[in-house]
């Protein structure tokens, strides 16, 4: 998925290259993520990802933001954005939802042939399946996605409104949390090899190594151990989530009567049911865990193992991100097929502002680059 994705982005950055024109990556990388994520979960095509999530969802997207910080935003349907507002999330909602009854109706169907397989068994009459169908039903040479695995927890005594609803409201929740913060990562971490020639000449080597010179985009990817040699552009990955923390906070509440305690002893009391803000951001600015943490250092997750708690873009604990490894995986794929295919060039000398009123953290002026084929590639 993230190989097709490069290919799609391969052939806008080659049209702008030849017509000598820049392009604002950030903008791309969102595109290209919210095609993986998307056909991860619901086995959509770029097209219709484009086509839908990026001209409905990604509007939503911006209104929520402004809204974060202008909660009045909300109580003010003379604002011009108020309607499309309305509009844009009353389309998402019915075509997730259109979506998910029609993958429904699939599975229900492959569940009773595959019961009826497993009753031709009984009978001598035919073979396959299980009895409860889910695990060997036929799958009539489709493949299976996220949305897949979820419905199959159903039995169709769960089904209804509710459960719909339910699962339309877990897929968005997939797609924002698949898409922003995996298109933000590539964003800074391209930015910052951009400003390094010895880290982009890191990351050009890796990627040579792991998938060879001039390799094309429809080729096969390296197997899953080869691809496991990409740890300094993990490492990059990894340090641009530390540095621009692009979650800065997350909030949790307490479910009983807590009190936390300081190293020199002061202890505060946090009552039942209060919310506690944590900020991210300043743990990954500690100096103490992160020695000179403004300065960009990939090698900081080269050297030691990485404390718990020290390093919580995904959260941790019980209640980490389920989709870090494949946000990880599929980032450093796209980051490494890039660098190996052309050489950046930054344009706007402003790129490495951030914007302090999104979430996640992006910059604020875009990041323009100019692109040119290596050699021989």
């Amino acid at each position: 998925m993230s190989q097709r994705a490069v290919a799609r982005l391969a052939k806008r950055l080659d049209e702008a290259e030849e017509a000598n024109e820049s392009m604002e990556i950030g903008e791309e990388m969102r595109h290209l993520t919210l095609q993986v994520i998307s056909e991860a979960l619901m086995s959509l095509t770029a097209e219709e990802a484009d086509g839908t999530f990026a001209k409905v969802y990604m509007p939503i997207v911006v209104e929520g933001h402004m809204r974060t910080w202008n909660p009045l935003r909300r109580f003010c349907p003379l604002l011009p954005g108020w309607w499309a507002h309305i509009k844009n999330q009353r389309i998402l909602n019915d075509y997730i939802t259109g979506i998910i009854r029609a993958r429904w109706e699939i599975i229900r169907k492959e569940r009773d042939q595959a019961a009826g397989a497993t009753n031709g068994v009984a009978d001598g009459n035919g073979s396959g399946g299980t009895a409860d169908g889910k695990d060997s039903y036929p799958h009539l040479g489709r493949k299976r996605d996220i949305l897949d695995k979820v419905l199959d927890s159903l039995e169709p005594g769960e089904w209804g409104s509710a459960a719909v609803l339910q699962i339309r409201d877990e897929m968005k929740t997939f797609v924002l949390a698949g898409h922003e913060t995996s298109a933000s990562m590539l964003n800074w971490s391209l930015f910052e090899l951009m400003g390094s020639k010895d880290l982009m000449a890191k990351v050009v080597a890796e990627s040579e190594q792991v998938f060879g010179h001039a390799v094309p985009l429809t080729a096969p990817l390296p197997s899953a151990e080869k691809l496991r040699g990409l740890q300094f552009t993990e490492a990059c990955l990894r340090e641009s989530l530390r540095k621009y923390s692009l979650v800065p906070l997350v909030v949790r509440r307490c479910v009983e009567d807590t009190t936390i305690c300081e190293e020199g002893g002061t202890e505060h009391f946090i009552p039942k049911g209060c919310s506690v803000h944590l900020l991210i951001k300043g743990v990954h600015e500690r100096p103490d865990i992160w020695p000179e943490p403004m300065r960009y250092n990939p090698d900081r997750f080269m050297e030691t193992p990485v404390a718990p708690y020290t390093f919580l873009p995904f959260i941790d604990g019980p209640r980490n991100c389920l989709g870090q490894h494949l946000s990880l995986l599929e980032s450093k794929v796209v980051l490494s097929l890039l660098v190996n295919r052309y050489e950046f060039s930054l344009v706007n000398s402003n790129a490495g502002e951030p914007n302090a009123w999104m979430i996640p953290t992006i910059p604020k002026y875009g990041t323009h680059i100019t692109t040119k084929r290596r050699s021989g590639r």
